[in-house]
């Protein structure tokens, strides 16, 4: 006889965005756009908007991006939120300082942000113009990425 078999490595090893209660919005925007492949796949950078971020977008456009009627959008936006790789807070806090005071990243939809520092703190901006601190960072994913959480939903140009 065996004893109690031991849990998987993987188990709690990071944050669970599904379990985050702080994440819940993105959580079902994440699901709602069938992107939830991505957190198994290669290692990713996630932006994730907290709750109070998607509350700032207002309820009539939070409804519409959350209507499965306009999966593309919500798919696009999300998809402005992810980097490829791992890239952690000294990665970009390096790079900041050999660029003169900011480091640009192409997003998997394609478009663009820019990270700087105000201070000690860190934030990145949008296609827009929009800003964004990051208010947690170098939490470890479930799939061997890494999640910064922003109190901004950003948004690309178009």
């Amino acid at each position: 006889e065996k004893g109690p078999s031991a849990p998987p490595a993987e188990a709690k090893k990071g944050i669970v965005i599904s379990e985050s209660k702080e994440l819940s919005t993105f959580s079902s925007a994440v699901k709602l756009a069938e992107m939830k492949q991505l957190f198994t796949a290669d290692p990713y950078t996630f932006l994730a908007p907290n709750n109070a971020a998607f509350k700032k977008l207002g309820n009539a456009l939070l409804q519409t991006l959350m209507s499965s009627a306009n999966r593309e959008a919500l798919v696009s936006l999300l998809g402005f939120h992810i980097v490829p790789g791992n890239i952690n807070s000294s990665f970009i806090r390096e790079t900041i300082a050999k660029n003169g005071g900011s480091y640009s990243i192409k997003t998997l939809q394609g478009g663009e942000l820019k990270f700087f520092l105000k201070g000690k703190d860190l934030f990145v901006s949008d296609e827009k113009g929009g800003k964004s601190k990051v208010i947690a960072q170098d939490l470890k994913g479930n799939n061997n990425g890494t999640l910064h959480i922003i109190d901004t939903v950003l948004m690309p140009s178009g």
